[in-house]
């Protein structure tokens, strides 16, 4: 009977301890802050990037398992910066790993500003170009961000802003406000030409 005494003790120490020490060891990050994941692999050297509201950029090197990012993605999400890392990147504010993320419902996302020399590499771009015969594309700089002009053969002439929303069109042989919003932007330079 005193065998059995000391190994009912003995077992309801080691419970006890486990469940004290469960507790402690499991601290939940909670998503506290929101952002935009955008594909940035147009960049040498970048994937995926973690745009804050704030506009901070953060570039994960480790999502949590089984969350798969999809570009313009609004989430929720919390991030431990990775000290003394680096990236081939150089685009990003901070080096991350992600704790926990949670996707948005409701929050439209944000269309991706596009900074690019290589038209084809933009879903929008590649599109705007067969509307009008684009021959020529020249890039602006625009409201601290981009602008592009898509010239046409047909002297049909669309002026996007770099999310790829039609800004104004012109045709060559006439003057307009359009015509006149690109000589307020002062030069631009040819970043694609077709054959």
């Amino acid at each position: 009977m005193s065998k059995f005494k000391v190994f009912f003790y003995l077992i309801v120490v080691i419970l006890w301890t486990d469940c004290g020490t469960s507790k402690t060891a499991t601290v939940a990050k909670s998503c506290d802050s929101q952002g935009t994941i955008v594909n940035m692999v147009g960049l040498d050297g970048c994937q995926w990037m973690l745009v804050t509201d704030e506009g901070v950029k953060l570039l994960p090197q480790k999502w949590p398992e089984n969350f798969e990012p999809k570009d313009n993605l609004s989430v929720r999400f919390h991030f431990t910066e990775v000290k003394d890392a680096m990236s081939i990147c150089m685009a990003e504010d901070k080096i991350v790993t992600i704790d926990c993320v949670e996707p948005l419902a409701g929050k439209p996302a944000k269309p991706t500003c596009y900074n690019t020399v290589n038209p084809m590499e933009v879903k929008w771009m590649r599109i705007a170009m067969t509307k009008n015969g684009t021959n020529i594309i020249e890039k602006y700089n625009y409201l601290d961000k981009y602008a592009y002009l898509f010239k046409g053969v047909n002297l049909d002439n669309d002026l996007y802003d770099c999310q790829g929303t039609l800004l104004c069109s012109y045709r060559e042989i006439e003057q307009n406000a359009c015509s006149q919003m690109l000589v307020d932007l002062g030069g631009g330079s040819v970043i694609w030409r077709g054959r």
